[in-house]
């Protein structure tokens, strides 16, 4: 009787410390609950969205992983509608690589959004309490007939408590903005599984367009966190005033958003404790019997 008394108190605190544990996530200093509901109709599926601010550009330049130096280099859309980036073309390549560099603003619950640009990172109370979320992708080759080669393509989001990042990134900043949104540790190492257009501004071909994307996880501070290691992207933005007006001598996009969908689960480190205390118990009855 005494064994099972114990059994069932053990059992009660190992499971209510683990649920208290499961219900905040923080890796890096980025903090989440996995077990949040976004309030939609019908409710998201996905227990990790994020949603961001950024800026793209296109240069002949394929920036190697982790590098975004094309930035000083951006073509005017001009010269990539000239090349074949205004669509109709056969398939061929345009010469032409889409790079780009963002900040997430958001992650899961709106109250605890972190203020972009803020040279202190989010607040106390926020997914990321004096730091900064950024990312970067580059190496994504475009076609004439605006489809995408991946395959030397990359993409990292890093976590930094140096507070250096700002959107959007423009001809005046490209060089420290870029560097900036490279700096800190990697918090998810992506490579693309695709990268397409869902719909383009009348008559601006790349110039304004909505895209989606896929990714594995092969790396990271959290990569053990998500299951299955997968991740999807949308994203809009435009090269100029606004979607109907295009601007030819643009260089960088302006008023870029989109998020991030993914499913995560409970810190492996949790996980294992709360395996071991089970294994424990295991232990306690043989010992009993």
């Amino acid at each position: 009787m005494k064994y099972l008394k114990t059994l069932v108190s053990a059992s009660t605190l190992a499971l209510s410390s683990f649920a208290i544990q499961a219900s905040e996530i923080n890796v890096g200093g980025v903090v989440w609950d996995p077990n949040w509901t976004d309030g939609g109709m019908p409710a998201s599926e996905m227990d990790f969205i994020g949603r961001h601010s950024f800026t793209q550009w296109y240069s002949t330049t394929s920036d190697a992983v982790g590098s975004l130096g094309s930035a000083t280099t951006a073509a005017t859309l001009g010269e990539v509608l000239a090349a074949g980036g205004g669509g109709g073309g056969g398939g061929a390549s345009t010469g032409y690589y889409l790079s780009g560099a963002g900040e997430f603003y958001q992650l899961n619950n709106p109250s605890n959004d972190v203020v972009v640009d803020s040279v202190t990172g989010g607040n106390a109370g926020s997914f990321c309490p004096g730091c900064e979320l950024t990312y970067a992708f580059g190496g994504i080759e475009l076609f004439d007939d605006l489809t995408f080669d991946v395959s030397n393509a990359w993409a990292r989001i890093y976590v930094d408590f140096n507070n250096d990042f700002s959107v959007p990134v423009t001809t005046g900043n490209a060089a420290t903005m870029t560097a900036a949104s490279l700096n800190g540790n990697i918090w998810l190492d992506l490579a693309f599984t695709s990268f397409e257009f869902l719909s383009l501004a009348p008559g601006g071909g790349i110039g304004s367009g909505f895209v989606a994307a896929t990714f594995d996880i092969i790396g990271g501070l959290a990569a053990a966190n998500f299951d299955p290691q997968q991740m999807s992207y949308n994203g809009s933005a435009f090269f100029g005033t606004d979607f109907q007006n295009i601007n030819l001598n643009s260089r960088f996009s302006g008023g870029g958003n989109g998020s991030v969908l993914a499913n995560t689960i409970p810190e492996p480190g949790i996980l294992f404790l709360f395996g071991a205390g089970l294994v424990g118990l295991g232990v306690m009855r043989k010992k009993a019997a």
